[in-house]
């Protein structure tokens, strides 16, 4: 199918409020200094349609139980433009990558030791119902980083 047949099949399914009304497109011929430059209007137009239906989707409020990859990404998208802290948002992204890192099958090569036992912490952690194994696992850890921080110290 070429470009022609593509647009013409697509001819009603765009939705009104992005589309480019003839009123528009008469505008945008009257003001545009010959045919390429309303096709490059038009298509300048366009794309910033499509950039608001795009935002007005991140704005969208996801489903309640996302199971499916469209729905937990939109779910993802919509929890990270709420979120304003940037801490938070470093988090998210450091989780995000050492978790997609480690479920790809090429990726989970540039995983460290470190960064592999991070990855495998996490999953351990959001799969646990118990708080108590949590808040042992999280005193375990702050354990061990505070006796790293003394031995380091007494060896300064």
């Amino acid at each position: 199918m070429n470009f022609i047949d593509k647009s013409n099949s697509s001819m009603g399914a765009i939705n009104p409020r992005y589309d480019l009304s003839y009123k528009k497109w008469k505008e945008l011929a009257e003001g545009a200094e010959g045919i390429a430059d309303a096709v490059s209007l038009g298509f300048g137009y366009g794309y910033f349609q499509g950039m608001k239906a795009a935002e007005a989707e991140c704005r969208k409020k996801p489903a309640e139980n996302p199971k499916k990859v469209k729905e937990l990404r939109q779910a993802i998208i919509y929890t990270v433009n709420k979120t304003r802290s940037t801490f938070a948002l470093n988090d998210v992204y450091m989780i995000a990558d050492l978790l997609q890192r480690k479920m790809d099958y090429k990726e989970y090569t540039t995983l460290t030791s470190a960064e592999w036992s991070k990855a495998t912490i996490i999953n351990h952690i959001l799969q646990s119902e118990s708080e108590e194994n949590i808040r042992h696992a999280d005193s375990f850890i702050r354990g061990l980083e505070l006796a790293d921080r003394k031995r380091k110290e007494c060896q300064a």
